[in-house]
């Protein structure tokens, strides 16, 4: 078996990074957003958390995704300005 290093001299895992979305078609559901970040051109990105923005109790079209590690800048690459059913979607790197 090969040797196993002491939980102290492991790297620490990757931070979160974010992306905000701008756009959303007002009836989308979490679920639609994760599956949209699934079909990503070059492989799925996982969304961690997703939280959907209201303004006065209703969708603003905007949203916050936690993604793992780097893939903040992937998913600007790979899919600002494509489109979830008939709305194209602003993707940005965003602090949180």
């Amino acid at each position: 078996a090969p040797p196993t290093l002491p939980p102290s001299t492991l790297p620490p895992p990757p931070f979160p990074s974010y992306v905000r979305l701008r756009g959303l078609p007002f009836a989308a559901t979490e679920r639609e957003v994760e599956r949209w970040f699934e079909s990503a051109p070059g492989g799925p990105i996982r969304v961690l958390r997703l939280a959907l923005t209201c303004e006065r109790g209703r969708k603003s079209g905007e949203a916050f995704a936690e993604l793992p590690g780097r893939e903040a800048e992937r998913a600007v690459r790979a899919l600002d300005r494509r489109s979830l059913g008939s709305r194209y979607i602003e993707v940005f790197v965003s602090s949180a």
